[in-house]
């Protein structure tokens, strides 16, 4: 328990900066103008009046010209469960909040990627704040780009469910390894051309070295994630190719 305290009090270091600004609009001090104003908060009140007063997911949008499939807009975060707790709070504190709690997940999971990789406590906190308090974050956190900072949070548990399923084969890790695949599609399908790309590159990673010196070598048993993936990747790219169609 005292681990666990001191883990959230040291990941909550680098969010000091920006908690004094919760209830404000982060912009970059060079720019007058972020994602947050433009994109996510009309289409995040946009939700919340259909639900509170039509009672009825917006599937449709009529704020634009003759209207477009709301469902499909990329950006709209109607899929997105964790997004969408920011309408339970006043603007713009809920977005603020929400991308708050989203870059301590990433620090928490970067600590338990590192502790997985046999690094002791502090090394592993020492890589969960600089994971939190990364300008690629910031960055995206000043520029108003939640979608995409939603995303990257989810990178560091993905690598670590990857590797906890190649040491103990259970449908509970191989699940664990689909829902957080799901997460960062429905956060923004955007990352997964970086996140993607990684998680392949450490699968055959852990394929080539994780299984050496063991009777269990075959090439079909060490990437047996990477084909069980392929085997999920038609209907997780026709569900996303098919929402960008109706959308365009």
């Amino acid at each position: 328990m005292k681990e666990k305290l001191l883990i959230l009090l040291v990941l909550l270091l680098p969010m000091l900066v920006i908690i004094p600004f919760l209830n404000q609009i982060p912009y970059f001090s060079t720019s007058t103008f972020s994602d947050l104003p433009i994109t996510h908060l009309p289409n995040g009140l946009f939700i919340k009046r259909s639900l509170m007063q039509y009672k009825m997911i917006p599937l449709w949008s009529d704020t634009i010209l003759s209207g477009y499939p709301f469902s499909s807009e990329p950006h709209a975060g109607l899929w997105y469960f964790p997004g969408l707790l920011a309408l339970l709070f006043p603007v713009p504190l809920g977005f603020n909040l929400i991308a708050v709690i989203h870059l301590i997940w990433g620090g928490v999971g970067m600590y338990f990627f590192s502790r997985s990789e046999g690094n002791g406590v502090a090394p592993s906190l020492a890589g969960a704040v600089i994971f939190g308090a990364m300008p690629k974050l910031m960055a995206q956190f000043a520029g108003g780009h939640l979608r995409l900072l939603y995303a990257m949070t989810w990178t560091p548990w993905l690598i670590w469910a990857q590797k906890r399923y190649h040491k103990s084969r259970s449908f509970k890790n191989l699940l664990d390894v689909a829902i957080i695949f799901g997460m960062t599609i429905l956060a923004d399908a955007r990352w997964l051309s970086y996140a993607g790309p990684l998680w392949l590159l450490h699968e055959v990673y852990l394929a080539v070295n994780i299984y050496s010196g063991t009777a269990k070598t075959s090439i079909k048993y060490r990437f047996s994630l990477l084909q069980k993936l392929l085997h999920w990747a038609p209907s997780f790219i026709s569900q996303f190719v098919i929402g960008i169609l109706d959308f365009i």
